[in-house]
């Protein structure tokens, strides 16, 4: 992006006065282009960092190159004081896009100033504020409610639907395969389900048949190996006590010997 046509209209001969006061105090001929290309790509490294204006931004690089070959004019403040206050100016800007898009009303938004930056006394307009950092911080404070604001809304409209039709947008169990999952909702108890998406499902089935085609192959071909026998676990001999075993009481009239 570069300048626009009405901004090149500035642009343009702003830099040619400058060129002209400068040739006049450095003893430069005006009408050498070679020369006048020098400096001018030369000051717009110095004030834009790059000596051209092909991807200049049309809002605070105009500025800033108008204020810097403003100087060499003189006599004239315009453009620097425009520098000076593009920043307050951008960020007002932005203040009020917020306040009309979350519908804050200007009272709230001098309150949430006043207690953000602190102000002694009554805050009768936020264009008071002058300083670029405090408008940040206001500007920031507002985003803040303002998602707050919108989060809240977002809830307490789910809880509408929600009591209007209680089995409405229940939320999916976690896509893990093969392991049940459980919902914890309000509208139900928690209730054990199986949850696997048609693609899973699909590449499962197509592994499984996969699977089952080998071992047939394997097996008319006598190349499929028997699997190994367990062996079997021993069960632990029983515990021997180590006291002599009480002797055994005898009826002689009841004793077959």
């Amino acid at each position: 992006m570069s300048f626009t046509r009405s901004q090149q209209g500035l642009f343009r001969p702003m830099v040619k006065r400058a060129w002209l006061k400068h040739a006049a105090n450095e003893g430069l001929d005006p009408r050498s282009n070679a020369a006048q290309d020098a400096w001018y790509r030369a000051e717009l490294a110095e004030c834009l960092g790059r000596d051209t204006t092909k991807d200049a931004d049309p809002g605070r690089d105009f500025e800033a190159a108008m204020a810097h070959f403003e100087v060499f004019v003189g006599g004239e403040f315009y453009w620097n004081l425009r520098v000076h206050q593009g920043d307050c100016r951008r960020l007002q800007f932005a203040i009020r896009q917020i306040c009309e898009r979350w519908d804050i009303d200007d009272q709230y938004a001098r309150a949430t100033a006043a207690r953000v930056l602190k102000w002694e006394g009554r805050l009768e307009s936020l264009a008071a504020i002058t300083k670029a950092a405090d408008l940040q911080r206001v500007r920031i404070a507002l985003l803040i409610h303002a998602r707050r604001q919108a989060k809240r809304t977002d809830t307490a409209e789910a809880a509408a639907k929600l009591a209007a039709d209680p089995g409405l947008n229940l939320p999916p169990a976690p896509e893990i395969q093969g392991k049940e999952q459980f919902i914890d909702h309000p509208a139900r108890k928690a209730v054990a389900v199986e949850f696997e998406s048609p693609g899973v499902r699909a590449r499962r089935e197509a592994r499984e048949e996969t699977s089952r085609q080998l071992i047939r192959e394997a097996r008319a071909a006598g190349t499929l190996p028997r699997a190994p026998r367990k062996p079997r676990a021993k069960r632990p001999a029983p515990a021997r006590s180590t006291q002599p075993a009480a002797p055994v009481a005898v009826d002689p009239d009841n004793c077959p010997f």
